[in-house]
């Protein structure tokens, strides 16, 4: 061990983490590396690509994931669907399901008149405004014939009617070569068990995980259970979430999945940012610096 290197062990429940604090880089005191208490979780994909927006929205995967699939899955739209846009321009003709449940046309039209005082109160660019006025006209050519968007909450259990389970989900597709994105704001603990049910089906998957801080125990519970399926070939802190005092630690982190028969390159650590790669999501805050590591603890 290094003597300008510092420890912590710092304990969430049932987990324990390690947290290893080097010098000073990148502009930050430090940087933060996790080590999670979960063996052959990392991989090497060989080549990584970027798909949509160039700030939040857009997300890392495997080149040979994408090329694999023929079906995106995506939980979680907003008003940006340029991942869902890039997903078909690379996989032409591949069908699209997304789910959500907080937008629709009427929504997006709404938005789109109140963009008008907010431009001349200055409150939004001319770039952002051209972008809100468009929202109707580009959310009715995207959402049309095989690409469907299903205004509906994934959680489970789903009783109430705009609710939907992973089950039927999957059940309203025919495809065994599945990518999957989920942005859904926490809701993603609900659901993990669930989507490990269906892996054989899935080729790749890029996961936002939530609330890191408050919710701990269970991202670890779901690294456990995806650990014996998938592998994390890219990570990326979300700079739109806030951070521990503990040294930067991100409270929202994308994490990118890959089917784990398909890499035998395992590594120890993945850092981020990537030069060429990776980019803020709030492109007014510096990105978030850190490195995972995947091992068993002493």
């Amino acid at each position: 061990m290094l003597g300008s290197e510092r420890y912590l062990l710092v304990s969430l429940g049932a987990f324990d983490i390690i947290v290893k604090l080097h010098p000073h880089y990148c502009g930050r005191p430090y940087a933060l590396v996790v080590e999670l208490p979960i063996s052959n979780l990392l991989a090497n994909c060989q080549e990584r690509i970027r798909i949509g927006n160039l700030h939040d929205g857009g997300y890392v995967l495997c080149a040979a994931d994408l090329q694999d699939s023929d079906f995106l899955l995506s939980f979680g739209v907003s008003d940006d669907w340029t991942f869902e846009e890039a997903f078909r321009s690379l996989n032409s003709n591949s069908p699209i399901h997304a789910y959500d449940h907080t937008v629709d046309l009427i929504v997006f039209v709404k938005k789109s008149i109140g963009s008008f005082p907010r431009l001349l109160l200055k409150k939004i660019t001319p770039r952002e405004f051209k972008r809100r006025v468009f929202l109707p006209f580009s959310y009715s050519i995207f959402f049309q014939n095989n690409r469907v968007h299903f205004k509906e909450k994934v959680t489970s259990p789903a009783y109430r009617e705009a609710e939907v389970s992973i089950e039927s989900i999957f059940d309203r597709t025919n495809s065994s070569s599945i990518f999957l994105k989920m942005d859904i704001e926490g809701s993603e603990y609900k659901v993990l068990s669930e989507i490990v049910g269906y892996s054989n089906r899935i080729t790749g998957m890029v996961i936002e995980f939530h609330d890191i801080h408050s919710s701990v125990d269970k991202f670890l519970e779901g690294m456990v259970e995806l650990a014996k399926y998938f592998d994390i070939i890219h990570v990326h802190g979300n700079n739109y979430g806030s951070v521990s005092d503990l040294h930067d630690v991100p409270n929202v982190i994308e994490l990118t999945f890959s089917r784990k028969e398909t890499h035998d390159n395992r590594v120890e650590i993945l850092s981020t940012p990537i030069l060429g790669l990776d980019s803020p999501n709030n492109p007014q805050k510096v990105d978030l610096h850190f490195t995972i590591s995947s091992a068993p603890l002493p």
